[in-house]
């Protein structure tokens, strides 16, 4: 029989390793909303620590805000710019298999440009179990003459063909010279992102200038629809 006095160190060892769990949860929690409120007071950006999810107008329609559960978006960095807006924010959440579970947080660029009416599509980096899936009819759109695009991302959507106009060669190129984005477009909004990536915060305005690199190559795409979206 375990003695008891042993039950008791076991109990407190424990309560003493999740107190210190929890407290440094909080604080780094209290650090990065600090560095990014900082990052946006530097910007010009407004900055929301705690903001609802439906901050992002509509965001169901973008499968990144469909995926698992315990959704969580937090340090909102928004800024109107050439009459675009573009918005910076941390998003997080829970894929659950059987009795195990993973959490995935990234930071993840949102731009709001007018001149852009892209048709709704994702894009991921392929992996082999993704290619095993082709195999059985999973859906992958396919760039011809561009192997080396085609191997490196998986890009989904209904409207095929206006998608691979979408994905113009500079466009490509981009992805290809950016290896392990995530990216999603639909009209007038696009989204860009690493998976499972959070970025530190003196990473973070460099990202924003690729992505408006990307979304400045979508604007020149022969892919977009004929009437622009608001």
């Amino acid at each position: 029989m375990v003695p008891l006095v042993l039950v008791a160190i076991v109990l407190v060892l424990a309560a003493a390793g999740i107190g210190a769990i929890i407290r440094y949860s909080i604080q780094a929690r209290k650090k990065r909303a600090a560095e990014m409120g900082g990052l946006a007071q530097r910007l010009g950006m407004s900055f929301q620590e705690n903001p609802p999810l439906s901050i992002i107008p509509d965001g169901k329609r973008f499968e990144l805000f469909n995926q698992g559960t315990g959704r969580d978006l937090r340090d909102h960095m928004a800024l109107q710019k050439d009459g675009r807006r573009v918005s910076v924010f941390d998003y997080a959440f829970t894929i659950h298999a059987g009795k195990s579970h993973v959490t995935h947080r990234q930071t993840v660029v949102h731009i709001h440009a007018p001149g852009l009416n892209l048709p709704a599509f994702t894009l991921r980096p392929e992996h082999a179990l993704h290619r095993l899936g082709g195999v059985f009819g999973y859906q992958d759109i396919d760039v011809d003459g561009d192997p080396v695009f085609s191997d490196a991302y998986l890009l989904r959507g209904v409207e095929e063909d206006l998608i691979r106009g979408c994905f113009s060669a500079p466009v490509r190129e981009f992805f290809v010279a950016n290896p392990g984005l995530c990216a999603e477009g639909s009209g007038a909004d696009l989204m860009v992102w690493r998976h499972s990536a959070t970025l530190p915060a003196q990473q973070i305005q460099p990202f924003m200038e690729s992505a408006y690199v990307l979304m400045g190559r979508f604007l020149n795409s022969p892919g977009q629809r004929t009437t622009l979206a608001g």
